[in-house]
């Protein structure tokens, strides 16, 4: 008996209509000067079909891929689906001993390399099988030389007809492996699409690195018969340079790349035209401070949504106001949301419920059915919600500090800093205190330039903007942050 491919099930759905509109609507990926049809993408994709399904025919091959954002990519990563294979996802920052444990953890077979990282995280016992070159990048294939350990749960692994595997992000604790099945990826991006309505017409324009966000949005615009545009590696000011001239009409990035446009935005203030129909924040908190910037360089309110590798997108802000923009809205697309015993500000545990939650934990193994609880997943972060069913995130339940018994949120001191022009941006960490439980300290990576303002200076902001116990006790200068793969700030 066959089972539902998600590329299978793209490759059909975009190429019903692939005679129905003009031709430059068939266009999937734009990188830079570079453009490639749908038909193209699907042509290699193909390719990589056949040589993974001629290579591992007799069970479903688990391969770790690594490379940076391009049509290759994209290319490559629906081969591997389309082959029945397992996606294991890992980001071109991956160091080697990292990914070496990657591989083993889960038990992967075969690997796919970039030339540009081979050299780099080319695992020892893994012997070279051939390359491929797509769309003017070479892929090395790689294959295990010894046996494949199996799982302790192989056999619920394969009956959940897996597709993708990324390790959470880790912010508070070891990663685990997050497994998504064909089906849960097509159900969280139909969810999703309740509340962005993608078409062909859309031009989407990415900034996200697409190991961390492919099961879900690069697959969702796919799916839609998007354009796919990569900006990856355009400067701050070309992206808003493109913004300007409504060149796309969907913009889905972090609070970092909208801050780095509105500050390197040159000349008077001027609006991004309303053929840009969202601008969606996403990945980690937006501030008030990043969105009013935003808005007074460009005229535009973000759209910020919350987005939780274990539940795809549950709760999108599409009509935000001056009040309301710092929440991550109402649920979307089937989507319920409640809070587990709020405390007398009504902030408690965010408990999701939905369409196209996780299949599986794969380190250590367990089901969907092992963690939620009446279909709820806990999500570990503490939110409110407003009169009006809007939720707002106000921290990691794990990354609450205790000061004398009054809950201090790091996110939200690292907001007042991260807004200071000389301050590129911060973390604010727990420090044991004999007599107040913990106190917080502030790391701070000064922006390009810029001097070392004094402790007292600083003292003296936050007192002005924070409650009295969420001013940091020391300040500390340092050359970065400690970053999780997907870039959040690590809190352990």
């Amino acid at each position: 008996m066959s089972r539902y491919n998600l590329y299978q099930d793209m490759r059909a759905e975009v190429c019903r209509g692939a005679s129905t509109f003009p031709a430059e609507r068939a266009v999937a990926i734009l990188n830079g000067a570079s453009a490639v049809s749908y038909s193209e993408l699907f042509e290699r994709a193909e390719i990589l079909v056949r040589r993974l399904r001629r290579d591992y025919s007799s069970r479903i091959p688990r391969v770790a891929f690594v490379a940076p954002d391009s049509a290759g990519y994209v290319a490559v990563a629906l081969g591997i689906l389309g082959s029945g294979g397992v996606f294991v996802s890992a980001g071109v920052e991956t160091g080697r001993d990292a990914f070496s444990a990657l591989l083993e953890r889960m038990s992967v077979e075969c690997v796919v390399l970039d030339e540009s990282v081979s050299g780099r995280l080319t695992p020892a016992d893994f012997a070279e099988i051939g390359a491929e070159e797509v769309f003017g990048r070479v892929f090395r294939f790689y294959k295990r030389r010894f046996a494949v350990l199996r799982f302790p749960n192989e056999d619920e692994f394969a009956a959940l007809n897996p597709a993708f595997v990324r390790f959470s992000s880790g912010t508070t604790g070891v990663s685990k492996g997050v497994v998504l099945s064909h089906e849960t990826i097509r159900d969280r991006t139909d969810a999703a699409n309740a509340a962005f309505q993608l078409s062909r017409g859309d031009r989407a324009l990415w900034l996200l690195p697409m190991a961390h966000h492919f099961a879900a949005t690069v697959n969702l615009f796919l799916r839609r018969g998007c354009v796919i545009d990569i900006a990856n590696d355009a400067s701050p000011a070309d992206v808003a340079e493109k913004l300007r001239s409504g060149d796309c009409s969907f913009v889905y990035a972090t609070p970092y790349h909208y801050r780095a446009m509105a500050l390197a935005d040159s000349g008077p203030p001027r609006e991004i035209p309303r053929s840009v129909r969202l601008l969606v924040s996403t990945a980690m908190p937006l501030s008030r401070e990043v969105a009013e910037l935003f808005h007074h360089r460009f005229g535009r309110t973000l759209n910020q949504a919350y987005g939780v590798i274990e539940c795809g997108l549950p709760c999108v802000n599409l009509e935000p106001d001056s009040n309301g923009q710092m929440a991550v809205g109402r649920p979307v697309g089937g989507h319920e949301v409640r809070l587990a015993e709020p405390d007398e500000e009504g902030r408690g545990t965010i408990l999701l419920r939905g369409p196209g939650f996780f299949d599986a934990y794969l380190d250590p193994w367990k089901t969907r059915n092992d963690i939620l609880v009446d279909g709820w997943f806990d999500t570990g972060d503490i939110g409110v919600i407003s009169p009006e069913g809007a939720l707002s995130i106000v921290g990691r339940e794990k990354s609450v500090l205790n000061f004398m018994g009054l809950k201090i949120f790091p996110e939200i001191v690292e907001g007042v800093l991260d807004a200071r022009e000389d301050v590129l941006e911060s973390r604010v960490v727990g420090e044991p205190h004999p007599a107040y439980g913990e106190v917080p300290v502030a790391e701070i990576v000064l922006a390009g330039g810029a001097s070392a303002p004094s402790a007292a200076e600083l003292t003296r902001y936050c007192v002005e903007r924070l409650s009295k116990h969420y001013v940091p006790q020391e300040f500390r200068f340092v050359t970065s942050v400690p970053k999780t793969p997907s870039g959040k700030i690590r809190r352990s």
